[in-house]
């Protein structure tokens, strides 16, 4: 049941988004032409400069809109599905409300990242197409930067990408959390549900920030006391980013918690 639940959210999901992911990329080869044309200052010239200033304006907005239109559809269905009107059919399903909540967290996290790929993919064709560059030259390029930052910094360079590919998708989901737990908590009272929704994110992004905060100067004091006159080793970083993961997946987890608390025992759909 939750695999049809992932994939009927899936399919509503990429009805606006896919679209939009497609806008981006067709808009980034059209900017990219208008550029790789080089117009001069001829009266058709100046109407091309004109036509690839719009295009280039409409493809970065493009690109905003594409990622921000992830987050925030997201947390429209989660509202609409399970929490207003729609949730007297949800909740009533053979299937637990940590289920529902995993349905619309997957495809969120999923999309939110093919956001960023397409964004990133997009840019790629528009600076190959409308420059010079070849794609050999700048993925040489790419290649040989990586190779001497893997050099001077002294560490395993492939094992910190995968390291921020994973913290990138648990602060994808964690996020998405955040937003799930205060709707939850929000839509357990009678009236004025999504001001208290807004008022509990507010709670928790100041009780995170103010954890990190706390955190981040424990650990510098406890790094300064240890390490004095002590030679870094390669590890440190890698012990850092795996803390730094650490901490995002138990924020992911305490949300997770709450949402399915609230959806349990407080909801409240009238």
């Amino acid at each position: 049941m939750l695999g049809k639940l992932i994939k009927y959210e899936f399919r509503a999901s990429g009805r606006l988004l896919l679209p939009i992911y497609g806008a981006v990329v067709i808009m980034g080869l059209i900017s990219s032409i208008f550029i790789r044309l080089r117009p001069d200052f001829s009266f058709g010239g100046k109407l091309l400069t004109v036509a690839s200033a719009i295009s280039m304006i409409l493809f970065f907005v493009l690109i905003v809109a594409a990622i921000i239109a992830s987050y925030i559809f997201a947390i429209y269905r989660y509202k609409k599905n399970l929490l207003d009107s729609e949730g007297y059919l949800m909740n009533t399903l053979p299937v637990s409300v940590w289920q529902n909540i995993s349905a619309k967290l997957i495809p969120a996290v999923i999309y939110q990242l093919l956001s960023i790929v397409v964004a990133f993919i997009a840019g790629l064709l528009f600076f190959i197409i409308g420059s010079n560059v070849t794609a050999t030259d700048l993925f040489g390029a790419a290649e040989r930067f990586f190779e001497e930052l893997a050099r001077v910094s002294n560490v395993h360079l492939w094992l910190v990408l995968a390291e921020i590919t994973i913290l990138l998708l648990i602060s994808l989901a964690t996020s998405n959390l955040m937003v799930y737990a205060a709707l939850s908590a929000g839509h357990s009272y009678t009236n004025h549900k999504m001001l208290i929704s807004v008022g509990v994110y507010v709670i928790f992004y100041i009780a995170s920030q103010f954890i990190n905060t706390f955190l981040l100067i424990a650990a510098g004091t406890f790094l300064d006391n240890i390490l004095t006159g002590v030679e870094l080793t390669d590890a440190l970083p890698h012990m850092l980013m795996g803390g730094i993961i650490l901490l995002e997946t138990a924020y992911g987890a305490i949300y997770f918690f709450i949402s399915g608390y609230f959806m349990k025992n407080k909801l409240n759909l009238q």
